[in-house]
Protein backbone atom coordinates (compact mmCIF):
# COMPACT_ATOMS: atom_id res chain seq x y z
CA UNK A 1 0.00 0.00 0.00
CA UNK A 2 1.26 3.53 -1.02
CA UNK A 3 1.11 6.64 0.91
CA UNK A 4 -2.26 8.05 -0.62
CA UNK A 5 -4.70 11.49 0.18
CA UNK A 6 -7.83 11.76 0.29
CA UNK A 7 -10.45 14.73 0.62
CA UNK A 8 -13.09 14.29 3.29
CA UNK A 9 -16.69 13.94 1.30
CA UNK A 10 -19.67 15.94 3.07
CA UNK A 11 -21.75 14.38 5.18
CA UNK A 12 -20.35 11.75 5.23
CA UNK A 13 -18.72 11.21 8.54
CA UNK A 14 -21.21 12.50 10.91
CA UNK A 15 -20.93 12.33 14.71
CA UNK A 16 -23.45 10.59 16.46
CA UNK A 17 -24.19 9.67 19.76
CA UNK A 18 -25.14 5.98 20.72
CA UNK A 19 -26.56 5.09 24.03
CA UNK A 20 -26.49 1.54 24.49
CA UNK A 21 -27.96 -0.92 27.45
CA UNK A 22 -26.06 -3.82 27.94
CA UNK A 23 -27.46 -6.90 29.12
CA UNK A 24 -26.29 -10.09 29.49
CA UNK A 25 -27.50 -11.74 26.80
CA UNK A 26 -25.49 -15.30 27.62
CA UNK A 27 -27.53 -15.45 31.04
CA UNK A 28 -31.19 -14.34 29.44
CA UNK A 29 -30.44 -17.08 26.41
CA UNK A 30 -29.36 -20.01 28.93
CA UNK A 31 -32.34 -18.74 31.30
CA UNK A 32 -34.58 -19.02 28.62
CA UNK A 33 -33.51 -22.82 27.43
CA UNK A 34 -34.06 -23.96 30.62
CA UNK A 35 -37.49 -22.48 31.12
CA UNK A 36 -38.15 -23.99 27.77
CA UNK A 37 -36.46 -27.91 28.22
CA UNK A 38 -38.61 -27.64 32.20
CA UNK A 39 -41.90 -26.92 30.03
CA UNK A 40 -41.44 -29.55 27.74
CA UNK A 41 -40.66 -32.36 30.88
CA UNK A 42 -43.68 -30.53 32.56
CA UNK A 43 -45.81 -30.95 29.21
CA UNK A 44 -44.75 -34.81 28.86
CA UNK A 45 -45.57 -35.39 32.40
CA UNK A 46 -49.05 -33.65 32.05
CA UNK A 47 -50.14 -35.90 28.99
CA UNK A 48 -49.04 -38.94 30.89
CA UNK A 49 -51.02 -38.04 33.92
CA UNK A 50 -54.31 -37.44 31.65
CA UNK A 51 -54.15 -40.86 29.90
CA UNK A 52 -53.38 -42.70 33.07
CA UNK A 53 -55.20 -40.72 35.88
CA UNK A 54 -58.93 -40.28 35.61
CA UNK A 55 -59.42 -36.68 36.53
CA UNK A 56 -61.57 -33.68 36.16
CA UNK A 57 -61.48 -30.48 33.77
CA UNK A 58 -60.70 -27.98 36.99
CA UNK A 59 -57.60 -31.13 38.03
CA UNK A 60 -56.35 -31.28 34.97
CA UNK A 61 -56.18 -27.33 34.30
CA UNK A 62 -54.33 -27.07 37.24
CA UNK A 63 -51.78 -29.88 35.93
CA UNK A 64 -51.24 -28.08 32.94
CA UNK A 65 -50.98 -24.64 33.96
CA UNK A 66 -47.45 -26.00 35.75
CA UNK A 67 -45.70 -25.87 32.29
CA UNK A 68 -47.92 -23.27 31.29
CA UNK A 69 -47.09 -20.48 33.31
CA UNK A 70 -43.42 -22.13 33.66
CA UNK A 71 -42.87 -21.01 29.46
CA UNK A 72 -45.44 -18.78 29.59
CA UNK A 73 -45.30 -16.06 32.42
CA UNK A 74 -42.63 -13.75 30.43
CA UNK A 75 -45.32 -13.29 27.45
CA UNK A 76 -47.84 -13.12 30.21
CA UNK A 77 -46.04 -10.29 32.06
CA UNK A 78 -45.32 -8.09 28.54
CA UNK A 79 -48.84 -8.44 27.84
CA UNK A 80 -50.19 -7.16 30.68
CA UNK A 81 -47.09 -4.22 30.53
CA UNK A 82 -48.32 -3.70 27.12
CA UNK A 83 -52.04 -2.82 28.25
CA UNK A 84 -50.89 -0.69 30.91
CA UNK A 85 -48.83 1.22 28.51
CA UNK A 86 -51.33 1.61 25.70
CA UNK A 87 -50.14 -0.76 23.84
CA UNK A 88 -52.87 -3.85 24.18
CA UNK A 89 -52.75 -5.54 20.27
CA UNK A 90 -49.14 -6.58 20.33
CA UNK A 91 -47.89 -10.11 20.03
CA UNK A 92 -47.68 -10.91 23.47
CA UNK A 93 -50.96 -9.47 24.01
CA UNK A 94 -52.53 -11.63 21.48
CA UNK A 95 -50.46 -15.07 22.18
CA UNK A 96 -51.29 -14.43 25.82
CA UNK A 97 -55.63 -14.06 24.64
CA UNK A 98 -55.29 -17.05 22.40
CA UNK A 99 -53.92 -19.53 24.68
CA UNK A 100 -56.10 -18.07 27.76
CA UNK A 101 -58.80 -18.92 25.51
CA UNK A 102 -57.60 -22.53 24.83
CA UNK A 103 -57.27 -23.46 28.28
CA UNK A 104 -60.86 -22.09 28.49
CA UNK A 105 -62.30 -24.16 26.16
CA UNK A 106 -62.61 -27.35 27.87
CA UNK A 107 -65.15 -25.90 30.44
CA UNK A 108 -67.50 -24.77 27.79
CA UNK A 109 -70.51 -27.56 27.05
CA UNK A 110 -69.51 -30.60 25.18
CA UNK A 111 -66.64 -28.99 23.99
CA UNK A 112 -62.91 -31.08 24.65
CA UNK A 113 -60.40 -29.72 26.74
CA UNK A 114 -57.42 -27.81 24.65
CA UNK A 115 -54.72 -28.28 27.81
CA UNK A 116 -51.73 -29.94 25.74
CA UNK A 117 -52.22 -27.43 22.30
CA UNK A 118 -52.52 -24.27 24.73
CA UNK A 119 -49.11 -25.08 26.29
CA UNK A 120 -47.74 -26.07 23.24
CA UNK A 121 -48.68 -23.24 21.44
CA UNK A 122 -46.91 -20.99 24.28
CA UNK A 123 -43.85 -23.11 24.30
CA UNK A 124 -43.55 -22.73 20.13
CA UNK A 125 -43.54 -19.07 20.69
CA UNK A 126 -40.98 -18.66 23.00
CA UNK A 127 -39.32 -20.99 21.31
CA UNK A 128 -39.47 -18.42 18.09
CA UNK A 129 -38.94 -15.60 20.21
CA UNK A 130 -35.43 -17.30 21.82
CA UNK A 131 -34.21 -17.54 18.30
CA UNK A 132 -35.27 -14.43 17.34
CA UNK A 133 -33.46 -13.26 20.10
CA UNK A 134 -30.63 -15.13 19.48
CA UNK A 135 -30.23 -13.39 15.79
CA UNK A 136 -30.87 -10.06 17.23
CA UNK A 137 -27.63 -10.24 19.16
CA UNK A 138 -25.46 -11.62 16.49
CA UNK A 139 -26.57 -9.08 14.14
CA UNK A 140 -25.91 -6.57 17.02
CA UNK A 141 -22.64 -7.58 17.68
CA UNK A 142 -21.77 -7.50 13.93
CA UNK A 143 -22.86 -3.81 13.79
CA UNK A 144 -20.90 -2.99 16.47
CA UNK A 145 -17.94 -4.14 15.44
CA UNK A 146 -18.40 -2.35 11.90
CA UNK A 147 -18.49 0.71 14.42
CA UNK A 148 -15.43 -0.49 15.52
CA UNK A 149 -13.04 -0.36 12.66
CA UNK A 150 -13.18 3.54 12.23
CA UNK A 151 -9.39 4.54 13.65
CA UNK A 152 -9.35 7.02 16.32
CA UNK A 153 -6.74 9.41 14.53
CA UNK A 154 -6.96 11.21 11.63
CA UNK A 155 -3.69 12.52 10.07
CA UNK A 156 -4.81 16.27 8.39
CA UNK A 157 -2.31 18.39 5.74
CA UNK A 158 -2.86 21.63 7.55
CA UNK A 159 -0.20 24.31 6.50
CA UNK A 160 1.70 21.73 4.65
CA UNK A 161 1.87 19.54 7.80
CA UNK A 162 0.38 16.13 9.02
CA UNK A 163 -1.76 17.15 11.91
CA UNK A 164 -3.37 14.33 13.98
CA UNK A 165 -7.01 14.99 14.90
CA UNK A 166 -9.73 12.88 15.42
CA UNK A 167 -12.14 12.26 12.37
CA UNK A 168 -14.61 14.52 14.14
CA UNK A 169 -12.27 17.27 13.62
CA UNK A 170 -11.33 17.05 9.66
CA UNK A 171 -13.25 19.56 7.85
CA UNK A 172 -15.04 18.95 4.86
CA UNK A 173 -12.74 19.07 1.44
CA UNK A 174 -9.46 19.03 4.05
CA UNK A 175 -6.79 16.76 3.00
CA UNK A 176 -6.11 13.10 5.02
CA UNK A 177 -2.94 11.33 4.90
CA UNK A 178 -2.84 7.63 4.85
CA UNK A 179 0.38 5.65 5.41
CA UNK A 180 0.54 2.17 4.54
CA UNK A 181 -0.35 -0.25 7.42
CA UNK A 182 -3.42 2.53 8.32
CA UNK A 183 -7.25 2.69 8.07
CA UNK A 184 -9.27 5.32 6.41
CA UNK A 185 -10.54 7.20 8.96
CA UNK A 186 -13.05 8.60 6.80
CA UNK A 187 -15.26 8.43 3.91
CA UNK A 188 -13.35 10.61 1.03
CA UNK A 189 -12.55 10.58 -2.51
CA UNK A 190 -8.39 9.55 -3.60
CA UNK A 191 -6.69 13.06 -4.74
CA UNK A 192 -3.29 11.72 -4.85
CA UNK A 193 -1.17 7.83 -4.89
CA UNK A 194 -2.66 4.45 -4.99
CA UNK A 195 -2.99 1.24 -2.88
CA UNK A 196 -4.57 -1.59 -2.79
CA UNK A 197 -6.96 -2.25 -0.05
CA UNK A 198 -8.05 -5.28 1.46
CA UNK A 199 -11.63 -4.71 1.55
CA UNK A 200 -12.51 -7.96 4.15
CA UNK A 201 -13.96 -5.58 7.21
CA UNK A 202 -16.23 -4.01 4.79
CA UNK A 203 -17.32 -6.93 2.20
CA UNK A 204 -16.83 -10.13 3.75
CA UNK A 205 -14.41 -11.13 1.16
CA UNK A 206 -10.11 -11.42 2.30
CA UNK A 207 -9.16 -9.98 -1.38
CA UNK A 208 -7.03 -7.06 -2.47
CA UNK A 209 -8.50 -4.29 -4.02
CA UNK A 210 -7.17 -1.42 -6.01
CA UNK A 211 -8.36 2.23 -5.12
CA UNK A 212 -6.71 4.91 -7.92
CA UNK A 213 -7.16 8.88 -7.95
CA UNK A 214 -10.44 10.07 -7.98
CA UNK A 215 -11.75 7.15 -6.68
CA UNK A 216 -13.77 6.90 -3.50
CA UNK A 217 -12.80 4.84 -0.60
CA UNK A 218 -14.19 3.99 2.59
CA UNK A 219 -13.93 4.48 6.19
CA UNK A 220 -12.42 1.55 7.53
CA UNK A 221 -10.36 0.18 4.70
Amino acid sequence: MSENCCTKRENCCEEEHHHHHHHDGHGHFGGAVLRIAAAVCLLVAAVIMEKCLQLAVWQLLLIYLVPYLIIGFPTLKEAVEGLLHGDAFNEHFLMSVATLGALSIGFLPGAEPEFVEAVAVMLLFNVGELFEGFAEGRSRDSISHLMDIRPDIANVLRGGVAVSVTPAEVEVGEVVVVKPGEKVPLDGVIVEGSTAVNTVALTGESVPVDFFLAVLILVGL
